[in-house]
């Protein structure tokens, strides 16, 4: 597991600020205030002579015109290559061009000559970022960096919430569809809400994951459990949890509890039980932090049964990543008895 202290897309130049507000939050003063000197380095260019390459490069980076900064950047290095700052954009400018091999290795640069640096920790950040991406199995790389600058974003996601908590937990994508068992619910419109939360999920993203409802809770992957006095154990109105059942690093099983009646001994109304059944499933399938904004599903207690972008981007990242927890073995299986399948045929 990578100590990745928040997902930044690979251009960080403008999630500075916001990292900074992040930090300022953290109480970590030393650190605020090397960022916001390197905030004012960046963008105070009327300070710097126009006639610097780096600064000239920094210029035409933040105007978007890549090819233009390349120019710069690259004689900039070449002047001086033990220039972080001009290394990390040029770095920064390859990625932008799709010339990602290459600044693989101007990142990798970075962090030799200055490794206590600012930069050094953005260019470890850009690595695995990189890392990452190239060893999704759904999506080619070049793919998901196109898709990567709009949806897969800690603007457009909440995958910072999931990578300062770990462990990372989800299924191999070897093992879909899911097999779900669903108990008997005491209401049984209850049930049509669970399974279109997990209609909702597969269609959504594409069938990154998907499932099937089994009739055996044996080798189910998730149970679902329904619960009249849910609410009875905790202080807030709590609509449901879920408790992944782990052996090791293995991921066994994930039981989904719902709640079925409210304080007053009413039924749940229809939007409350869809939005819980919704919000449980998200966290079966790997999402296991919640979201910061309440107009998601993942929120701690969503609003509306909706699943909106950002979960539907934090998914797929999630899906990038090497899990800590997963059903290894499973997917060892699986994947042994294709190769031998394809060998006999």
């Amino acid at each position: 597991m990578f100590d990745l202290k928040t997902f930044l897309p690979v251009d960080i130049c403008k999630c500075k600020i916001r990292r900074t507000l992040w930090l300022l939050k953290k109480n970590m003063l030393p650190f605020v205030l090397l960022k916001l000197v390197i905030i004012l380095v960046v963008f105070s260019h009327d300070a710097f002579s126009m006639n610097n390459l780096t600064n000239a490069g920094l210029v035409a980076y933040m105007q978007q015109d890549y090819k233009r900064a390349l120019t710069f950047l690259s004689q900039a290095v070449k002047e001086n290559p033990y220039d972080a700052d001009a290394l990390y954009y040029f770095a920064n400018t390859l990625v932008k061009l799709h010339r990602v091999e290459t600044a693989e290795k101007y990142y990798r640069k970075v962090i030799e000559i200055s490794p206590d640096s600012v930069f050094a920790e953005y260019s470890l950040q850009a690595l695995y970022d990189i890392h990452n991406y190239k060893t999704s199995i759904r999506l080619p790389y070049d793919s998901l960096l196109l898709k990567g600058s709009k949806l897969y974003t800690s603007e457009n996601s909440y995958i910072h919430n999931i990578v300062e908590n770990p462990p990372i937990i989800r299924w191999d994508k070897l093992t879909m569809p899911l097999k779900v068992y669903i108990n008997e619910p005491h209401f049984k419109e209850h049930e049509s809400y669970i399974r279109d939360a997990f209609d909702q999920w597969s269609d959504m993203s594409d069938g990154l994951v998907d499932y099937q409802v089994v009739t055996s809770v044996n080798n189910a992957h998730i149970v679902v459990h329904w619960r009249k006095n849910l609410l009875s154990d905790f202080k807030n109105d709590f609509y449901g949890y879920v408790a992944p059942e782990i052996e090791g690093n293995e991921l066994i099983k994930y039981h989904i509890y719902l709640q079925e009646y409210g304080r007053d001994g009413k039924l749940l109304d229809p939007v409350r039980a869809r939005a819980a059944a919704m919000h449980q499933v998200g966290h079966s399938l790997g999402i296991t932090y919640h979201s910061d904004s309440e107009k998601d599903i993942m929120y701690v207690e969503p609003l509306e049964p909706r699943i909106t972008r950002r979960d539907l981007s934090t998914l797929n990242l999630i899906y990038a990543f090497d899990p800590d927890i997963s059903n290894f073995q499973e997917a060892l299986e699986i994947k042994t008895k294709k190769e031998a399948e394809e060998e006999n045929d």
